[in-house]
């Protein structure tokens, strides 16, 4: 029995944010080969404050793929993770998206 991958979004910031976001696992082609999507927008609260007792700082899915499919996708050993994150009062526009500054680059 293969297991599940979990993967997660982490808030460090002192502030709230409210989110919609997915994530997506592509193969050496660019292909999808896993995706999480939400359902509605997440409320990721100021790092390290808990709300009745849960993490809402850290949003995720503990199930997101089987580990034999993901390890499948690896691109010269590494994991390409697509991660779309989207404001609720912005509207979606393909031909704007969001790419933050890779600090890799620098």
């Amino acid at each position: 029995d293969d297991g599940n991958i979990a993967i997660r979004l982490h808030h460090l910031s002192g502030e709230s944010i409210s989110v919609w976001y997915c994530f997506s696992v592509k193969d050496k082609n660019g292909k999808g080969v896993a995706e999480s999507v939400t359902s509605s927008e997440r409320l990721f609260s100021p790092n390290g404050i808990l709300n009745d007792g849960r993490r809402q700082y850290i949003w995720g899915t503990k199930d997101f793929a089987k580990r034999a499919h993901i390890i499948s996708a690896l691109v010269e050993g590494t994991l390409i993770i697509e991660v779309r994150m989207r404001q609720p009062d912005t509207a979606a526009s393909p031909s704007m998206p969001f790419i933050p500054e890779n600090p890799l680059s620098k």
